[in-house]
């Protein structure tokens, strides 16, 4: 699931493609990606130009000049697309927006994924965005205030990054890369980090989400950008997918477990399991 850095990567795409173009016409061919019926989303769409891209969490937004937003949320890995209908089957594409200088902007693969509209002024009324904690990257508590977060917390530490309440936009791939970097295992107990601890995770998640950025993000799955270009955070993986394998690191075997039924992986050697006092 594209988490953080692919909706970045969308979102910078988007502002450097589309903000000031006008949407001309919308088909929808799929209801089920609509918080409204099809005519009303056309009614809400059609003749408003896009003045603004922004993201939070896992969800980028384009906002328009009549006083809507579009959210957009990829799920199980749809992309959102400047291209050429015919490359793609018709029923691979959700929703196609036709823009001023016949471009078309297409919602295409989006399984689960969805492209809602709202009035801007009711954003929060969105269930994802109103639950949404501070932005991993672009709104990240200093150490002091992540160490005040973690005080007490008996959830594993792990757990605590992928709780979008807490923090929004970090997933599953993501959160072992940075508790990898940081050295902790995601089995440990939030309120067991020291407070040296806390600046090293506050500092991984930064360079681990920075760097998948300027990777272009993770395309493990059907993430592309814009132009629909792969990302390759992927290739940089060091724990994720690599049950078995050697850690880079001190050559130890990266282990696999479970938790909350997903996949975590970590080195056991380079992340120790640390207990609360």
């Amino acid at each position: 699931m594209p988490e953080l850095p692919e909706l970045e990567v969308l979102k910078r795409g988007l502002a450097k493609t589309v903000v000031g173009r006008r949407i001309v016409k919308v088909t929808v061919n799929k209801k089920e990606c609509l918080n409204v019926s099809p005519d009303k989303y056309k009614q809400m769409v059609e003749g408003a130009r896009i003045v603004g891209a922004r993201r939070k969490g896992k969800m980028a937004l384009l906002d328009l000049d009549n006083g809507n937003t579009l959210l957009i949320h990829l799920s199980l890995g749809g992309r959102v697309v400047l291209a050429d209908p015919a490359q793609y089957q018709p029923q691979e594409i959700q929703v196609d927006y036709e823009l001023d200088d016949g471009s078309h902007l297409l919602a295409a693969k989006l399984m689960l994924g969805n492209v809602h509209v709202l009035p801007t002024d009711k954003l929060k009324q969105d269930s994802r965005l109103g639950k949404m904690g501070r932005d991993a990257l672009d709104d990240l508590p200093s150490a002091d205030e992540l160490a005040q977060m973690l005080a007490g917390k008996r959830a594993a530490i792990k757990a605590f990054l992928m709780d979008q309440t807490e923090l929004a936009g970090i997933g599953n791939m993501y959160a072992n890369e940075t508790l990898f970097a940081a050295r902790l295992d995601p089995r440990t107990e939030a309120r067991a980090l020291s407070r040296a601890d806390v600046g090293k995770l506050h500092q991984a998640i930064q360079d681990v989400l920075k760097q998948a950025i300027a990777d272009g993000g993770a395309s493990e799955g059907p993430f592309t950008d814009v132009h629909g270009k792969p990302g390759r955070a992927h290739e940089r993986a060091q724990v994720m997918w690599r049950g078995g394998q050697e850690c880079p690191e001190c050559g130890g075997a990266i282990k696999e477990i479970r938790q909350a039924n997903r996949a975590s992986y970590f080195c056991p050697k380079c992340q120790k399991k640390k207990r609360a006092r």
